[in-house]
């Protein structure tokens, strides 16, 4: 187990593809969605003015309300938006150029915890 930097909580190390799939939500790329539809960056559940939040992808999810709260509420570094056009949740990435299960996040989900490159 590792601390969290941000709090004193004791977290466990997994990766952003167990993160992102650990509620088996549908996800579909679509890059050009900030060119029709400028609701994503008014309901944005993150901070736009923090660097490390630039968005090099955007993926449309099946999620519900809940289901993007539980993901935000037990895995660090999941960034979500509304699309009004859609009627969807968003997930935006914000890295690029590895491997999804090569990048590490921190949960408070023992179940979750997981080595870069293992998968759920």
């Amino acid at each position: 187990m590792a601390k969290n930097i941000l709090s004193d909580e004791l977290v466990y190390s997994t990766n952003y593809d167990v993160a992102v799939h650990w509620l088996n939500n549908s996800l579909i790329m679509c890059n050009n969605l900030p060119e029709i539809d400028s609701s994503i960056y008014e309901n944005a559940r993150f901070d736009w003015s923090n660097p490390v939040n630039e968005v090099f992808q955007w993926f449309i999810t099946s999620c519900s309300e809940s289901d993007v709260e539980f993901l935000e509420a037990h895995f660090a570094g999941l960034c979500f938006t509304y699309s009004d056009l859609l009627d969807s949740w968003v997930l935006c990435v914000t890295h690029w150029g590895t491997s999804w299960d090569y990048v590490h996040c921190f949960t408070d989900l023992e179940c979750a915890e997981r080595e870069l490159g293992e998968s759920k």
